[in-house]
């Protein structure tokens, strides 16, 4: 994460960024970061988890869902969850409140 970036954690709460602006394609999202031009695609697992955040949500719960959802160990959920909201939070995509 960048310098000004808020620290990440299971009990961070996050968000979609106003500047992001998405379009379901299939059984992608396309996110486009209207401050930058840059758009990015988000694979059926990524888009699940920007569904997640219409509303601000802990990383935990957004983990705990994809876990039950995908009948998946909590661990793997909550240290791969980390690591792609970190990217989208680097992206200027996803608030960290």
């Amino acid at each position: 994460m960048t310098k000004d970036a808020p620290s990440l954690d299971l009990t961070s709460k996050v968000r979609t960024s106003p500047d992001a602006f998405f379009s379901q394609v299939s059984d992608e999202i396309v996110v486009l970061n209207l401050e930058t031009g840059c758009y990015h695609s988000l694979d059926p697992v990524g888009a699940a988890i920007w569904s997640k955040l219409a509303t601000s949500q802990s990383v935990e719960e957004i983990c705990a869902q994809l876990s039950k959802d995908y009948k998946a160990a909590p661990e793997t959920v909550q240290d791969d969850t980390l690591e792609f909201l970190g990217k989208l939070v680097e992206r200027g995509l996803v608030i960290v409140d």
